[in-house]
């Protein structure tokens, strides 16, 4: 896929085969109106992954950098339910606020990227809700994760209460799952500065209050860009530092790893 010839070999019919394929599964899913007419890297992340551009990213971004990066940094058994990341102006992710969302195998991107390392970071969260899904008898059965987790919510109910904030009741701090009045409490009514002052050393961070589930994401991004320390991953959350543990002796890899820009390995050479 390094060039288009005027008679393609085998070789690249079994290629564009295999990107018609892809693309006609990305058409048909749940999300098919914001994938039209997208242009597709030649680049494959672990030489599985498509990578789609529907809307045009920041003139000068490095792309390949980045994807370089995830590769170097996550192993291909971690991003196996992955088929393709799509990057471009998504209604679904503005009118959520955000700039990222993992849905139906896809890590879909804004294209409006304030740098490189927003992006890796925002691919390295996503992949941890896709880790999630796959492993997540691994993660949460047990029960010592959603303890640990409850536990701090008990916690930050007794700090917010204390500072004046009177929102919620027990009952919706308890709740591990996702709920959108609670994150509008934390995020518009308390604020995420404010947040971030009175949970240090309860949460890696605020948006790890938000449920179980980012709880979990916010770790593994944490742990895998090498933004926090994990020897206070293991001393703020034991149970969350453990279960990472567990995943990456299992794929027998270092997060945080510094990389190279000369180091080989890097299966793709271009767009």
């Amino acid at each position: 896929m390094k060039s288009i010839c005027p008679k393609p070999t085998p070789q690249q019919k079994m290629t564009q085969k295999h990107d018609d394929g892809l693309y006609d599964y990305v058409k048909d899913s749940s999300n098919s109106p914001l994938v039209n007419e997208m242009r597709i890297s030649q680049v494959k992340l672990h030489n599985h992954i498509e990578i789609y551009i529907k809307n045009p990213l920041p003139k000068e971004f490095a792309l390949e950098k980045v994807l370089q990066k995830v590769e170097h940094t996550i192993p291909a058994s971690l991003m196996q339910d992955i088929d393709a990341i799509i990057v471009g102006d998504f209604q679904m992710l503005k009118s959520r606020d955000l700039d990222a969302t993992y849905e139906d195998g896809a890590i879909y991107l804004t294209n409006e990227q304030k740098g490189e390392d927003d992006m890796y970071d925002d691919i390295v969260h996503e992949v941890a809700h896709a880790v999630e899904k796959n492993y997540g008898m691994d993660i949460y059965a047990d029960g010592q994760l959603e303890t640990e987790f409850i536990n701090k919510r008990r916690m930050l109910y007794s700090t917010l209460n204390a500072h004046g904030y009177y929102g919620l009741s027990m009952l919706e701090y308890i709740n591990p799952d996702y709920d959108k009045k609670f994150d509008k409490f934390l995020y518009k009514d308390v604020g995420y500065d404010k947040l971030r002052h009175l949970t240090m050393g309860l949460f890696l961070s605020p948006y790890a209050a938000t449920s179980l589930s980012e709880y979990w994401a916010n770790g593994f991004e944490a742990l895998i860009t090498g933004e926090v320390a994990p020897d206070y991953i293991k001393q703020t959350c034991p149970r969350l530092h453990s279960k990472l543990m567990e995943l990456i002796q299992s794929g027998q890899f270092q997060p945080g790893d510094e990389m190279d820009e000369q180091e080989e390995g890097w299966i793709n050479d271009g767009y």
